[in-house]
């Protein structure tokens, strides 16, 4: 618990941001596992939650990551209630939004994960901790593949790089017959999806 405290604590001060409330019990909201709170229509710092008994049958390194990915999402709220807004800002605003909006069971678990603010948000703790565990941590259920990372440090499924070829493909190919970035990622899913389901 301390650890975890004094990570968070490192995490939300180089984010500049204020601090959320961090919550470390299994009473709160005793139907999550992890969770970031929050309320579009009343911006704060929100509320990270970890349920510690669940997130200990998940693997050593579990707590740490989810503590540093749940954290990552109140720097994207503050960021994205801030005045002015950039592209990024705009897309982690509707990203949120959309998240709040969905009922439950609505979204598949790709698209629920490469909304902008998970996406980016599993991404940046799969890198942070595997970085800290010199590639010690299964990522494989943290995020879709998009946001995790390979023994080399590699993205599983970079996505920039998809983008970059299909415009290459576009430019330098006159026929219309181009497999699109979401078909291209649909099919690398394939490998998390069997993964995830032995």
């Amino acid at each position: 618990m301390p650890f975890l405290e004094r990570i968070f604590q490192l995490e939300w001060q180089s984010f500049g941001i204020a601090p959320p409330t961090l919550i470390i019990d299994e009473i709160s909201y005793p139907g999550k596992t992890v969770y970031f709170d929050f309320d579009p229509e009343q911006p704060s710092s929100g509320t990270v939650y970890l349920h510690p008994s669940k997130i200990s049958k998940m693997g050593p390194y579990a707590a740490l990551a989810f503590l540093i990915h749940e954290t990552r999402h109140s720097y994207q709220f503050q960021l994205a209630n801030a005045p002015q807004k950039s592209v990024l800002q705009h897309h982690y605003w509707h990203a949120f939004k959309a998240q709040k909006a969905a009922a439950p069971g609505t979204l598949s678990f790709a698209d629920f994960l490469t909304l902008v603010n998970e996406y980016e948000a599993f991404q940046f703790g799969n890198y942070v901790v595997n970085n800290l565990t010199e590639g010690k941590f299964n990522q494989d259920s943290m995020g879709t593949f998009a946001s995790q990372f390979d023994e080399t440090g590699s993205l599983k499924i970079d996505l920039p790089k998809l983008f970059h070829e299909q415009d290459n493909q576009q430019n330098n190919d006159n026929s219309s017959s181009h497999d699109s970035v979401l078909a291209r990622f649909n099919q690398a899913q394939q490998a998390q999806k069997a993964l995830l389901s032995k």
